[in-house]
């Protein structure tokens, strides 16, 4: 537990192997990162933290995917699957920053570029699409990639290391898909 300036609390509690740490805390607020290791019968557990919310609780699940069978893609798979459009400026062509639509097209040597004619992408004009938007008012769920992220397709060093990992051979296609 650790004080927090506004006479509030956070609770620290580890899940991996049992949720039954987390038993007995009240939250406004439940965050779980790395999800992914976490195993799915946790979650409702976990979850009961918020039970004794008047208005509602907030859940985050945060994490990297590592593959295709784990609590985080469970979750994604179950939630409204947001993903990064941005129309390119100079063919008007809609990018969507999924793998399977045109993300890995879209890393360019230098930044990240459209798709179709390889022109830079101004990311300031992504905006997120609910690629099931029947789930958002239940369940909103978002795709960040390192791709599309302005904090390395503006900056020259932070990209030549994403386009490094991605031509290394000590660097797995598989590995570069779930941790970029």
């Amino acid at each position: 537990e650790r004080p927090v300036g506004d006479s509030s609390n956070m609770f620290f509690a580890h899940a991996f192997l049992s949720p039954d740490s987390s038993r007995g805390h009240s939250v406004a607020e439940l965050n779980i990162d790395e999800v992914q290791d976490i195993n799915v019968d946790f979650i409702p557990i976990l979850g009961e933290t918020l039970s004794a919310q008047v208005e509602h609780g907030y859940e985050v699940y945060s994490g990297t995917p590592k593959a295709i069978d784990n609590t985080l893609n469970l979750l994604f798979e179950q939630s409204s699957k947001a993903f990064a459009h941005v129309i390119c400026d100079r063919c008007n062509f809609e990018n969507i920053a999924s793998e399977d639509f045109h993300l890995m097209q879209m890393i360019g040597k230098r930044t990240c570029i459209c798709s179709k004619c390889g022109g830079k992408l101004n990311l300031r004009n992504m905006r997120y699409v609910h690629h099931n938007p029947s789930m958002r008012n239940q369940c909103e769920g978002y795709h960040i990639s390192q791709v599309t992220h302005p904090l390395h397709a503006d900056f020259e060093e932070k990209w030549a290391i994403l386009v490094n990992k991605m031509e290394s051979p000590n660097y797995s296609e598989i590995t570069f898909k779930n941790e970029v």
